[in-house]
């Protein structure tokens, strides 16, 4: 219970210092640096400029009363990717070089090339830097343009880009430029320790336009469409809950129980994820602890179902009624689910968000997806216990294709995983994925006789080329034992069964002086199933 209360301790912290698109809080100069937020703009349509631009607006003003100008102490930059990166990796460099002129110097150096400035740059092309903070009530200094700036607000910057989608980064830092044209000297406030106080706002599209698309002016072009996807599975699975409901109700089996629970689980992270993401579409805020919540619960989801997956694989309630090292399989579920849960708040709290990766190609995230290969070949070797053990054909038969779909069940997270849009969680992630492949729907007919072929090789073990008749070796002349029936010879009298065309009409008896494969050959046609599942009369 401790670890428990522990980690809901930490997911709370965790929320609380979750950063949102809507900006809003405090800057010290004496921290030197701080990093704000990391935002996709969306690629930028030629036919409707205005309103496809990004922006970044808001207010910035100094709030500790002191002696002496306050409007130029600090310098907010917004950059791209590759002019950041110099920026940002330069600050560890100056720090670590006691011999350099100065940080701000060296964070500078690539920015001053192209950053516009008017006093210090005025040929240059990018606009990147606002001096900070600005006189309260009016517009900082560096808007020549006042029509351009957002009314209500002290700056506004506008995104175009008419090629791509792109990452932009916000960040301040403490160091400021006096003088003019080649005499322009950065120096830094961190002594002054001055309080700077910011609102500000990140959105794809024109603020000042009549109405905005919801499901994409609040979000990072990574994130665009996901409420709408989340939506359109959250009433899916509501269907199926309330059909599983209803048959739990009619048939009190722990097997529907815990496929209930896990069903009730996965709707229920859908919900949380829907009120973060819609309250986020309103005000940029969202509620971070909700979409926590939802993740949280999709992952205790996840790791529900595969406890019954590696039930059913053991033959509970099929082969077997009771199963043996009960408290061992659910003290490893416990310790799994505790280790998925844990990585994800390692995730969360120690994966730098500037890094522009993927969840799994992150030491977190490459340690989940060990944990699910290892999860994956249990159950593998589970099923393929139980289908030695198995004597009905009507089992093996539901054995054979319960395996091989549950197969691509478990390898489809590390298959997508490498394809995974970066920025995403692992509920929208599944949801994104799964939209992808209902858009391909029609293939899915012509590739399925290969992927069931597939997961059945990795199901069952590899068949021995018989002895060629006639042939002599030195172990032929060794009398037979018997010896129970494989895997193999199990399925391929299954297969040969289900291959007889209906309209034979079964052989009542088998002779007696058949072997096992022959008698199977003979008894095939009565074995044989219908497509919907019940037994041919």
């Amino acid at each position: 219970m401790r670890l428990l209360r522990a980690v809901f301790v930490l997911l709370a912290a965790t929320a609380w210092s979750a950063q949102c698109l809507h900006l809003r809080g405090t800057f010290r100069t004496g921290q030197f640096f701080t990093f704000l937020a990391k935002f996709g703009f969306k690629k930028t349509d030629r036919h409707d400029h205005e309103n496809t631009l990004g922006y970044i607006y808001g207010n910035v003003t100094a709030t500790s009363a002191a002696k002496g100008d306050l409007t130029h102490r600090g310098t907010l930059v917004v950059a791209d990717r590759d002019n950041f990166l110099a920026f940002y990796g330069n600050r560890t460099q100056g720090y670590a070089d006691a011999s350099s002129s100065s940080v701000c110097d060296l964070m500078f150096a690539a920015i001053n090339r192209v950053a516009f400035d008017s006093n210090c740059n005025p040929n240059g092309t990018q606009d990147f830097l606002r001096n900070v903070p600005c006189a309260a009530g009016k517009l900082c200094e560096d808007e020549d343009k006042p029509s351009r700036v957002v009314a209500g607000h002290q700056f506004t910057y506008t995104v175009r880009d008419l090629h791509q989608a792109r990452f932009w980064y916000v960040s301040m830092v403490s160091c400021y430029r006096e003088g003019k044209g080649k005499d322009c000297k950065w120096k830094d406030s961190v002594d002054e320790d001055i309080e700077i106080a910011y609102d500000i706002w990140l959105v794809n599209g024109n603020p000042a336009a009549p109405s905005h698309n919801v499901f994409e002016y609040q979000f990072s072009f990574e994130q665009q469409g996901s409420l709408e996807r989340v939506l359109l599975f959250f009433l899916l699975y509501l269907v199926l809950a309330g059909l599983q409901v209803y048959a739990v109700i009619r048939q009190k089996h722990l097997v529907t129980r815990l496929f209930t629970a896990a069903l009730t689980l996965q709707l229920l992270s859908f919900l949380w994820t829907i009120a973060h993401l819609a309250i986020f579409a309103m005000d940029g805020d969202g509620v971070p602890s909700l979409g926590i919540v939802g993740d949280v619960s999709y992952m205790l989801s996840q790791s529900l179902f595969m406890l019954l997956l590696l039930l059913l694989a053991k033959g509970w309630a099929i082969t077997r009624t009771e199963l043996t090292w009960k408290p061992v399989l659910f003290c490893i579920w416990f310790v799994y689910s505790c280790i998925q849960i844990l990585l994800y708040v390692w995730n969360m709290t120690e994966v730098d968000v500037i890094e522009e990766i993927d969840e799994y190609q992150t030491y977190p995230g490459w340690i989940s997806l060990c944990f699910r290969l290892v999860v994956t070949a249990w159950f593998l070797t589970e099923l393929r216990s139980t289908m030695m053990d198995e004597n009905d054909h009507r089992k093996l038969r539901f054995y054979l294709h319960f395996g091989a779909g549950l197969l691509c069940w478990f390898v489809y997270l590390p298959v997508v995983g490498a394809h995974r849009p970066p920025g995403v969680g692992p509920l929208e992630a599944e949801v994104h994925t799964w939209h992808q492949l209902l858009r391909r729907l029609p293939g899915v007919r012509h590739h399925h006789a290969s992927a069931v072929a597939h997961a059945e090789s990795a199901v069952l073990p590899t068949t021995v080329r018989a002895r060629t008749p006639g042939t002599s070796s030195r172990s032929s002349t060794k009398p037979r034992t018997t010896s129970r029936p494989t895997v193999e010879s199990k399925l391929r009298g299954v297969t040969q069964a289900s291959s007889v065309r209906e309209s034979e009409a079964p052989t009542a008896n088998a002779p007696l002086h058949l072997n096992f494969q022959e008698r199977l050959e003979h008894l095939g046609p009565s074995l044989s199933l219908r497509r919907g599942g019940e037994d041919k009369n």
